[in-house]
């Protein structure tokens, strides 16, 4: 209605923060929705919305993939689509490997129709940790050679420094980036972040 689409989900709310428009005109958008269903967490969410705003339902069964990642606080920040239609979504969830309280950086890849890509990752999911430190990824780049880099900070009771991560297009940690497929720089401040 006059130019703003007014997107219902059940009873979420939700946070969208990347959007990419298709060739088709359809439109994909990834952040995040919290519903009292859920128990009270925050969750993964990639939406599909066909050119007129609704929402796709040939795209997860309802135009939305709602991916509880952790049991606690779940982001996905940015979206990347493939030559085939695959969908890469990054972002980050706290103890999504581990019980614990630290943020851990993700990316995941969806097929056209919303269903998670088992072959890439763990069961359509690429996770990476560090001990006592909070990874927050806020920003990524597909590479032309389908490598992808994560970009945020980590932050530990030492301070908070710049992050890098690549993955290599299976999901895999690329151990010949970095320091085994990462980068933490100090760049003299105690909030840096990409």
């Amino acid at each position: 209605v006059d130019g703003i689409a007014r997107i219902g989900l059940f009873d979420r709310l939700v946070r969208l923060q990347a959007l990419h428009v298709l060739p088709n005109g359809k439109i994909l958008a990834a952040g995040q929705t919290f519903g009292q269903a859920s128990g009270g967490s925050l969750e993964g969410l990639v939406l599909q919305l066909l050119p007129d705003g609704t929402r796709d339902s040939s795209f997860a069964g309802t135009g939305a993939a709602i991916l509880p990642l952790s049991a606690s606080t779940d982001l996905l920040n940015a979206l990347h689509v493939l030559p085939n239609g695959d969908i890469l979504v990054t972002g980050y969830g706290r103890g999504i490997t581990t019980q614990h309280t630290f943020n851990e950086a993700v990316a995941l890849r969806l097929r056209p129709n919303g269903s998670l890509d088992t072959g890439y990752g763990l069961a359509g999911m690429a996770t990476y940790t560090i001990p006592n430190t909070n990874i927050v990824t806020f920003s990524s780049l597909l590479l032309p050679n389908d490598k992808l880099v994560l970009g945020g900070y980590a932050s530990s009771a030492t301070g908070r420094d710049l992050f890098l991560l690549q993955l290599l297009p299976n999901g895999a940690i690329d151990l010949g980036f970095g320091n085994n497929g990462t980068i933490i720089q100090d760049v003299g401040g105690n909030s840096e972040t990409i």
